[in-house]
């Protein structure tokens, strides 16, 4: 289980990856949150609470933020465009974009998109005959560890 603080620079990383600028200190962060009354109900599901900036808008600072249900910053993120799904605006799609520049995916991660790449023409029998084979090959692989682990 995380500490408060691990939360709190959990977020606060996330926040420079997408570019945003971060003015709360730790023992504001952690007021927010508890005058708010919803520490113990935080997650990424849409019941959940989220800390949102008004409009997404603007910097993490006090008077800027909210605690929130997921569902309600979905709502507010996608008022612009109700109905249409998720809307990215232009400068948020290039600060994305700039934030990912140089980096490259891991193997793993190369490996599920060109698996989904794959799939995504096959018809619903190959794309279950395909999940048997990685179900085959994890319950292979397991039975090995396990050999190796009895008889090293």
């Amino acid at each position: 289980m995380l500490s408060s603080y691990q939360k709190f620079n959990n977020q606060v990383q996330q926040a420079k990856r997408r570019k945003i600028e971060w003015k709360l200190t730790f023992d504001e962060w952690q007021k927010i949150w508890q005058d708010s009354g919803h520490w113990h109900a935080r997650g990424r599901l849409s019941h959940q609470y989220c800390m949102a900036r008004h409009d997404d808008k603007g910097v993490y600072e006090l008077g800027n933020v909210s605690i929130i249900t997921n569902s309600e910053n979905a709502t507010l993120r996608n008022k612009n465009f109700p109905g249409f799904g998720h809307f990215v605006s232009k400068e948020s799609r290039d600060k994305i974009a700039n934030a990912k520049l140089g980096k490259k995916a891991s193997k793993h991660a190369c490996r599920k998109m060109s698996q989904a790449q794959k799939n995504r023409y096959a018809s619903a029998e190959a794309r279950k005959e395909t999940r048997r084979i990685i179900i085959r090959t994890k319950i292979r692989d397991a039975f090995y560890r396990i050999d190796w682990l009895m008889n090293p």
